[in-house]
């Protein structure tokens, strides 16, 4: 996808890869061309804020719904979370137990449905304002702003649509965007930063506002205690994940100081006690001083006891910052 891979192989995948992608964007034109038609839409009695992205992959998508349901709460709102949900068989996922975790007071309501499910949100727990986890392409709630989530490290998913690149539709669609939030915004160069911003005032329209959102290590927690991030420097860490952008996180490590080994596992990947020997193998072949990993994959290893007893196992524990267009968003909420 990325075009790096050369030779014979590569030239005839990626040509296999795009002629599927043309098919795919065809689909997606026509299923947007209904929807903006107002076809198949459905309003319901609540407002509804849709935190979305236009690649496949993590762009922060968890943490910006965390920022949101917080600072909703804050303004005396009663909001609830609603997620497609897939994992179990109640569709309880690492990224729904986390919400669950640090949004006690949140309701997360699981629904492939999004109507259904928010029609319940709003009648047995009360919302007054429904957050759309992961909706962009989720048209068929209809909803009153729509917050569209571009990493930073890897903006434009290589400038294709799936199966040729990482787009999950055709890059033009950032029209529809009511408010674009660039994450990872401090991982690249200021000149970088500026010609994306360009790039994306171009595709979406001068009038969208563009806010810069960075992910900010709080600090390390493990069985064994707490660590504060400035005890990495100078460490060897093993970062192991299964997140959308592992290379974010291993980055994230480094800037602190660290020497590091990055091992990364299918998005929403599941951990079995070989997995765990592996990665205690990894470590202790590299001579690692800690292992750390998400607090989404957390969810999954806190229910393994080889987990929980492994001693040199932490979890950077992140949380989201507005750091450019703090006040449009406020102004934008408190409208709702």
């Amino acid at each position: 996808m990325s075009g790096e891979a050369t030779g014979w192989g590569a030239d005839m995948t990626r040509m296999l890869l795009g002629g599927a992608a043309g098919w795919y964007s065809r689909i997606i034109r026509v299923r947007n061309r209904n929807y903006d038609a107002g076809k198949g839409v459905f309003r319901l009695e609540a407002p509804v804020v849709s935190v979305g992205n236009i690649t496949a992959g993590g762009t922060g998508k968890t943490p910006m719904v965390i920022w949101l349901a917080k600072a909703l709460r804050a303004m005396g709102r009663r909001p609830a979370i609603l997620s497609r949900g897939y994992g179990d068989q109640q569709g309880w996922n690492d990224e729904n137990r986390l919400l669950k975790t640090l949004l006690p007071d949140v309701p997360v309501v699981i629904d492939s449905d999004r109507v259904a499910g928010g029609q319940r949100a709003i009648a047995e727990a009360g919302a007054d304002l429904l957050i759309l986890d992961d909706g962009f392409q989720h048209r068929r709630l209809g909803r009153d702003l729509d917050m569209v989530l571009i990493d930073a490290t890897c903006p434009f998913g290589y400038g294709y649509v799936l199966p040729r690149g990482l787009l999950r539709e055709p890059v033009e669609n950032l029209r529809r965007a009511g408010l674009i939030v660039i994450t990872r915004s401090d991982m690249i160069d200021a000149d970088e930063l500026e010609k994306l911003e360009e790039k994306i005032a171009e595709v979406a329209g001068q009038a969208v506002p563009i806010l810069h959102a960075v992910h900010q290590p709080v600090d390390l927690v493990g069985e064994a205690g707490e660590k504060a991030l400035g005890e990495l420097a100078g460490k060897k860490v093993l970062a192991f994940c299964t997140i959308g952008n592992a290379g974010a996180f291993a980055q994230q490590i480094r800037g602190l100081g660290a020497t590091v080994m990055s091992v990364s596992f299918a998005d929403h990947g599941g951990y079995d006690e070989m997995k765990l020997e592996q990665l205690k193998s990894r470590a202790e072949a590299f001579q690692a001083d800690w292992c750390v990993t998400t607090e989404k994959d957390w969810m999954k290893l806190r229910e393994m006891e080889s987990a929980r007893q492994w001693r040199e196992l932490y979890r950077m524990r992140i949380t989201l910052e507005i750091t450019r267009g703090y006040d449009i968003l406020a102004d934008k909420l408190r409208s709702l």
